[in-house]
């Protein structure tokens, strides 16, 4: 009695080694020949060459899993990834084959282009941490295993309340300082000066809160300054605050008028509010009344001493 036991031939068409249950045996599958009614169930199992890398099963064709009744020709597609890991103390969003989003550690198909978006990532309002550089590089094609690192510095926001442009020496080098983000551990020092809009309109600091910090938080800087204009009275000039009341006082004989002319035009003894640039000059005429009286006066006098001695 002759026993025979037909098969088929099976061809395995992969870049992976395949594991399949054969029979529900866990094996290698490989091409060759295979008893006709053998139940094979390729299993989809990634491969890693190392650690770093590795190949992810997208198809099987024609199924994973029959019954072997004729020869059939297996074929494996698979897609190779590395491992890519993130390193940064932020989220890191960037375009992954122009799609927007959340870069994190993880496998990657080869060839997949990122590119890292410089984006500020907000704590709260006041606090934020802003990239300043990326290695390898803020664009990169996956071809390898790669670590991605993203450095970052800690800003926080500085509002700054002053009339007056704020100059300060920042890390030593003196700056215009506005309300804006500084970098943490940023030594900040305020500057006292007098701050001119022209030549007749000045600001005079009278209060600097703080003079100096090192940013280690959301911080104020408050700055007050009094408004100063210069006023010029008789050629004297002298800087007073805005809102000064000044009295136009002057010496004027009893046979002559005084007037300030200039800007206000007032008699002497007037009271004046400083609101701008002033400038005031005395300007004395005869006072015409007085001296007619004083020469008819002097007139009947001599006319009488006159009379008086005609009389004699």
């Amino acid at each position: 009695t002759v026993s025979v036991l037909e098969q088929f031939f099976v061809k395995v068409v992969s870049p992976i080694p395949i594991h399949a249950l054969i029979n529900g045996t866990n094996e290698t599958l490989t091409t060759g020949w295979y008893n006709q009614g053998t139940e094979i169930h390729v299993e989809n199992i990634t491969y890693y060459p190392y650690s770093s890398a590795r190949y992810v099963i997208t198809s099987i064709s024609p199924l994973p899993l029959f019954i072997l009744n004729k020869p059939v020709n297996i074929t494996i597609s698979a897609v190779l990834q590395f491992l890519v890991k993130v390193v940064s103390p932020i989220p890191v969003h960037a375009l992954i084959n122009g799609t927007n989003e959340t870069l994190t550690t993880g496998w990657y198909n080869k060839g997949t282009v990122i590119r890292i978006l410089n984006l500020s990532y907000y704590i709260t309002p006041s606090e934020r941490c802003v990239i300043v550089s990326v290695s390898p590089s803020t664009s990169l094609t996956v071809k390898s295993p790669t670590e991605i690192k993203v450095y970052t510095v800690r800003q926080f926001y500085v509002t700054v309340s002053s009339p007056i442009p704020v100059h300060a020496l920042i890390n030593g080098t003196e700056r215009v300082l506005n309300s804006s983000w500084i970098n943490e551990g940023t030594k900040i020092s305020i500057l006292n000066y007098t701050y001119y809009v022209n030549s007749y309109e000045r600001y005079v600091i009278t209060g600097i809160s703080p003079r100096s910090l090192t940013v280690e938080g959301p911080s104020k800087i408050t700055l007050t300054a009094v408004r100063q204009y210069l006023v010029t009275i008789n050629g004297v000039s002298k800087w007073y605050n805005e809102g000064t009341k000044i009295v136009l006082n002057a010496s004027v004989p009893f046979y002559m008028v005084g007037k300030f002319v200039g800007t206000y035009n007032v008699s002497p003894g007037t009271v004046i509010t400083v609101s701008g640039p002033i400038s005031e000059r005395l300007v004395e005429t005869p006072n015409y009344p007085v001296i007619i009286l004083l020469s008819l006066v002097a007139v009947a006098v001599v006319i009488g001493v006159i009379i008086g001695v005609k009389l004699r």
